[in-house]
């Protein structure tokens, strides 16, 4: 009731949920319970940067999405949202997990379904014109590894990762804007602009053994 809580993440198994309530507000988690009434109270009501962040598969830990450079969710616009820097903090509690591994500059970050792996768009890359995977252990919560995937040669903008069932595979999008947005096409009409409409966006696949990325064509009609 307090503002708009669509800036949310869960985690797969279904027992943690971070939101933003609100366009520069705090953040905050809860605990999902098949049981859990009405306007549960939060477990922390002060998260840092609970916008498009990436929840792992048991839902203990969160790693957030970075905004840099006028680039990432909601980048240059009223209300952007995102700390400069990523980083990987405790569901539960808020504290943040030291030493993670977690370049500073991922955004938009998703755990692959075991939880054995990290995607995000990396802004070290040509300023996120680029995605890349890091190998993560639940355990140690620690991301080792670094991989780039995929690099765009037109400037554009990949973001959004998400992993396949069986882990081989990352499908992402990849857009014309730097906040990785269709500027609120079909939502805010006023907010379409240019001849042809909105950014456009395609949805790409990329095989993370061979490298080898598609465009999935039919995916998007």
């Amino acid at each position: 009731s307090g503002g708009c809580n669509a800036c949310h993440s869960v985690s797969a198994n279904g027992s943690r949920i971070v939101s933003l309530p609100g366009i520069g507000g705090p953040s905050s988690s809860y605990a999902l319970t098949p049981d859990v009434a009405p306007n549960p109270a939060p477990l922390v009501s002060t998260l840092d940067n609970g916008a498009f962040v990436g929840l792992s598969p048991d839902g203990t830990v969160y790693a957030t999405s970075a905004h840099q450079g006028g680039v990432g969710p909601r980048a240059g616009g009223p209300g952007a949202i995102g700390g400069a820097s990523s980083g990987l903090f405790e569901t539960d509690t808020g504290t943040e997990v030291t030493g993670a591994g977690i370049p500073q500059g991922a955004m938009t970050p998703m755990f692959s379904p075991d939880g054995t792996q990290l995607a995000f768009t990396d802004y070290a890359i040509d300023s996120a014109h680029g995605l890349a995977v890091m190998d993560y252990d639940p355990a140690a919560r620690v991301a080792s590894g670094y991989r780039q995937v995929f690099a765009t040669t037109d400037g554009k903008f990949p973001a959004w990762p998400f992993f396949l069932p069986d882990n081989k595979a990352v499908t992402f999008a990849v857009g014309e804007a730097a906040d990785f947005s269709g500027n609120g096409v079909g939502v805010i009409a006023a907010s379409i602009t240019g001849s042809v409409g909105a950014p456009a966006s395609d949805v790409y696949m990329v095989d993370l053994a061979s490298g080898k990325s598609t465009l999935l064509a039919r995916a998007m009609g």
